[in-house]
């Protein structure tokens, strides 16, 4: 793990590089994910969250450990509650030696031989391209866990997403348990007004 990937210098060298519109996501995604705060702590408008990842570079140099990746869960109906929803657990995803591949392996194993490297990044910043993109263990009996690039939040999306990747299983579990309870709590805030109605 290169620390230098992780520090505001990188940042600010990765705002540099970056169009207007990326800059904007990259700030309003961390602002966001920033605001879903652990459940034992007071509101902080200056929390960060720690071992998150920011950019694809850092998935790039995690290539020989293990990132974990936070997906909220979906809304469903509640049964027992008429015109009512709840939000299911966020789920955690381990992917061991993460590399990003061109196609599906899930569906199509030969595929983890087309994993990119570092300078296929403007590629997988292309948003034509990168929808046949995915990241995935490597290993090449068992992919492992399967999760399409543009989902999981490191690369500029016009569509908000709270999906978080951590290379700490610790911190990653706490914000799966706290983007779970801030939906929940979002969810019954609506709900409430939309029951007035």
């Amino acid at each position: 793990m290169n620390p230098d990937l992780y520090k505001s210098e990188f940042r600010d060298f990765k705002y540099l590089k970056s169009s207007a519109t990326d800059i904007a996501y990259y700030k309003k995604s961390a602002l966001e994910l920033n605001g879903i705060q652990p459940w034992a702590q007071t509101n902080d408008p200056t929390f960060v969250w720690p071992c998150r990842l920011e950019f694809i570079e850092q998935l790039f140099d995690l290539k020989n450990d293990t990132v974990y990746i936070v997906e909220p869960g979906n809304l469903y109906p509640v049964e027992h509650r008429k015109n009512s929803y709840d939000y299911e657990d966020a789920r955690l995803y381990t992917i061991e030696k993460p590399v990003i591949v061109h196609g599906n392996p899930f569906l199509h194993p030969e595929k983890l031989r087309n994993i990119l490297a570092e300078e296929d990044i403007p590629r997988i910043l292309n948003p034509e391209e990168n929808y046949h993109f995915f990241v995935c263990s490597n290993n090449e009996n068992d992919p492992g866990q399967v999760v399409r690039i543009n989902d999981i939040g490191l690369l500029p999306s016009p569509l908000g997403n709270l999906t978080a990747v951590f290379y700490d299983k610790g911190w990653a579990e706490k914000y799966q348990k706290a983007v779970t309870d801030y939906l929940r709590k979002s969810n019954d805030a609506v709900s409430a007004i939309s029951r007035l109605f």
